[in-house]
């Protein structure tokens, strides 16, 4: 037992004033003369004993009563727990509410999110209105970096909504341990109210000052299984009009309940355009297609939507893409149009092929091509250098293929200009082709099955390519001596395919082997300039623009499709890439648009965190035996039990108060001292 008050204690010295008049009684007895003694003294013998008996009673009463007011004064209590902070100090409590989605999950009727701000609340009344409080959530908001009072703090509980910002509990606890809000003379106590689920706690990076007390309030769902869509993916990356999309996307069942003919609705731009129910198997994932088709080219903004209860965050699933109506791809020749190529793309709806002599080239038409073929040219003139260099810098794809007679000094200028590799004399060496690079988009779906002996092209002469000194040079097909027979490699927010053999058959039998169409095929299908299908919101801050800049005193801007919410981002230009920078400005999933002065140039899709989605928890003994072990110890969890949870509060801030007890017990030694002055004769 401990005292809030315990100088009260000197108190006790007033129990020798009773003592002290008990010992020395100043009562004078008054003499009664009777005739006959022998009565009298009989009678004055059985008075004196029963009369002792009862001052010693009253004696002990009031000693009684000043001792258990003195206690009182005192204000006695029993500690609960190692971590009970020193009462005679000021307070200063941080609580984290978490705010996460997962807290839409519910107990018995109520969303774990009202629960929680009901602890948070009771939390409060169990300090005194002179202690300060510092409340957290997820948002991180500039309002919440300040102590405040105890009603302020009452206040701002009011306003906390859920979050679609996802925090870890490292970055929650440097947050609630800011010197700003420690001081040297105050109690610092942390309470976690949370329904402590996995991904919030990464163990190896916690840590806690040892002069805070921490305080863990599990908030437990009744069933907690959550069915949300996880990605989607489109199974040809480029979309064309009047040609079909294939959609996939991955769901999950996080619940112990197998679950059939769950129908998920494809929408795109406010239109349905597909429906399929599927049978998900519990605690699982499975994967769903939907075909369709794409009547009209531009930025198209699409959902997929499914119904869940009670977690609902996760049930839409947005995303953009553009459809183009084809890819154009330039060929540059200088002895003839190439067949190989015309068979390759001449009969693709996909690719508009167009071949033209060197000679007559309109340099100005160059924007309108994703892919630039150089076929044969003997040489690369300085006009041709510099449109070939802005066609790259600025999202292009350029294929070069040496002629016979080409002359590499006029082509390694070139190459040289955008950091590429450069060609060497030539070598007349017959090799063959001995690996091919899969990891590469170029040939990662190419092949369903490679066999230890597979037919490659073979070379019977060839240009040597210097390795460039940039890191992000790789090689597609290597010769068997070592050198590349083709790679590739960024420039400005383009690539440059560079292969040592020319389209000829004198070179090689490269354009006549089965691998020549996927490679050029592939090449086409990865100069379109790609956006994410979507961003993940709080995660992906970064967009990277490709093939898009500023003209004049134009800006981008950001803005949801009804215009109610725009904002301008960040842009910086790097090594010729565009990024935008949102700086966590879209806080709501959805379909935007990004705008480039009065056009829209593309579509920005956001979606909400999964790892809300995800139902793992921990229960609140393997809390505290993690937080034990990442060197957190006495932590103390407060479970439901059947108390109050106000009482439990009181309980753990101020320990078990024994005042009142011994208020009670001065007032009946009082009423028992009455008692026996009045009654006892």
């Amino acid at each position: 037992m401990q005292f809030v008050h315990p100088y009260f204690l000197f108190g006790l010295l007033a129990i020798s004033i009773p003592i002290i008049i008990h010992l020395f009684n100043f009562h004078r007895y008054r003499k009664v003369y009777f005739t006959n003694v022998r009565f009298i003294r009989q009678l004055k013998q059985e008075t004196r004993k029963r009369s002792q008996l009862k001052h010693l009673i009253i004696l002990l009463m009031r000693i009684l009563t000043i001792l258990f007011l003195v206690m009182a004064f005192a204000q006695p209590y029993i500690p609960v727990s190692q971590q009970m902070a020193d009462l005679n100090r000021k307070n200063q409590v941080a609580v984290y509410l978490d705010n996460s989605f997962s807290m839409e999950s519910v107990s018995g009727s109520i969303a774990l999110l009202d629960l929680a701000r009901n602890k948070a609340r009771e939390l409060a009344g169990a300090y005194r209105a002179s202690d300060e409080f510092l409340l957290l959530t997820n948002d991180f908001e500039s309002r919440h970096n300040r102590l405040l009072s105890r009603d302020e703090y009452v206040e701002q509980l009011d306003a906390v909504t859920f979050s679609p910002v996802h925090r870890d509990l490292s970055r929650i606890f440097s947050r609630l341990s800011d010197e700003r809000f420690i001081t040297t003379e105050a109690n610092h106590l942390i309470y976690l109210i949370t329904d402590l689920q996995k991904n919030l706690f990464d163990w190896n990076l916690l840590s806690l000052d040892s002069s805070q007390s921490l305080y863990l309030i599990p908030l437990l769902a009744d069933h907690p299984s959550n069915v949300f869509i996880d990605s989607c993916w489109f199974e040809n990356p480029v979309q064309n009009v009047m040609g079909q999309s294939v959609l996939k996307a991955r769901v999950f069942n996080l619940s112990g309940t197998d679950l059939e003919k769950v129908p998920v609705r494809l929408s795109v731009n406010g239109s349905q355009k597909g429906l399929t129910n599927l049978d998900i198997p519990a605690n699982r994932p499975v994967e769903l297609e939907i075909p369709f088709i794409n009547y009209e080219a531009g930025i198209h903004s699409a959902i997929l939507n499914l119904q869940d209860f009670p977690i609902t965050y996760d049930d839409d699933f947005y995303f953009s893409y553009q459809v183009n109506e084809f890819i154009p791809v330039l060929n540059v020749y200088q002895r003839g149009e190439n067949p190989y190529l015309s068979a390759v793309f001449g009969k693709d709806s996909t690719f508009v092929l167009e071949q033209y002599f060197t000679g007559n080239l309109d340099y100005t038409s160059f924007v309108r091509y994703r892919l630039i073929l150089l076929d044969g040219l003997s040489e690369i003139s300085t006009g041709l250098s510099q449109e070939l260099r802005r066609f790259v810098e600025n999202g292009g794809s350029l294929g070069v293929f040496p002629g016979t007679d080409m002359d590499p000094a006029s082509y390694n200028q070139f190459l040289a200009s955008l950091g590429a590799g450069t060609y060497q004399t030539m070598d007349t060496t017959d090799t063959r082709t001995t690996a091919i690079n899969l990891d590469h988009p170029v040939y990662r779906d190419v092949f369903e099955f490679i066999p230890e002996n597979m037919d490659l092209p073979r070379v019977q002469r060839y240009f040597p390519i210097t390795r460039s000194t940039r890191s992000d040079q790789e090689p597609l097909m290597t010769l068997e001596n070592g050198n590349m027979l083709l790679c590739v490699q960024s420039a400005g927010n383009g690539l440059v395919y560079l292969s040592a053999v020319g389209l000829q058959d004198s070179f090689s039998n490269f354009q006549k082997h089965s691998v020549f169409v996927p490679t050029l095929y592939n090449m086409a299908m990865l100069s379109h300039q790609y956006q994410k299908l979507f961003y993940t919101i709080g995660e992906d801050e970064v967009i990277e623009l490709r093939g898009h800049t500023l003209q004049g005193d134009q800006t981008f801007r950001i803005s949801s499709p009804g215009k109610d919410f725009s904002f301008i981002p960040e842009h910086r230009i790097v090594d010729s890439r565009t990024y935008l920078y949102t700086h966590d400005q879209i806080r709501q999933s959805g379909n935007y648009l990004l705008e480039s002065g009065m056009k829209s140039i593309a579509g920005i899709s956001c979606n909400y965190d999964r790892r809300e989605s995800l139902m793992e928890f921990y229960s609140p003994e393997e809390a505290v035996s993690l937080f034990s072990k990442a060197g957190i110890n006495d932590v103390v969890s407060i479970g439901d039990t059947r108390q109050p949870f106000s009482v439990i509060m009181e309980e753990l801030s101020s320990g078990i108060r024994l005042w009142k007890w011994f208020v009670v017990m001065a007032l009946l030694c009082i009423a028992g001292e009455v008692l026996i002055i009045r009654f006892w004769k």
